[in-house]
């Protein structure tokens, strides 16, 4: 999908990454957005109702991709505090405000996750 301009300049404010296997920096952002909205789509179960908790809540889906290297595609991801989350927060706004057109766009693309959800039983936290 092509984002807006504005998003892809405050994710690369927001975070370095040394790219592998022949990415480039423009292909890891470029699939961190994707591949968040991928997981939104499985998460919220295609309701645009349900997208900004399933953006948010712990173990978000763009939370997600960071432990695993961004998918294997970075040998390092560096997070840049206050521009990381503002760049967070312009993606989420954005997102939440065209839910409907997004999550259509990835209809066929959800992505599954483990987003920690139903990981413990009421008996395991007594």
């Amino acid at each position: 999908m092509r984002w807006p301009k504005e998003i892809v300049a405050a994710f690369f404010k927001g975070m370095s990454v040394t790219p592998i296997g022949g990415y480039t920096k423009e292909q890891v952002l470029q699939f961190v957005l994707d591949e968040t909205a991928r997981r939104v789509v499985w998460r919220a179960q295609n309701d645009p109702e349900r997208v900004s908790g399933c953006l948010r809540w712990p173990y978000t889906p763009l939370g997600s991709l960071v432990p695993g290297g961004l998918d294997g595609r970075v040998e390092r991801v560096t997070l840049h505090g206050k521009e990381w989350g503002k760049a967070v927060e312009l993606y989420y706004d954005y997102f939440e405000k065209n839910a409907a057109a997004i999550l259509e766009v990835f209809r066929d693309e959800a992505e599954p996750y483990d987003d920690m959800s139903g990981s413990y039983s009421e008996t395991e936290t007594k």
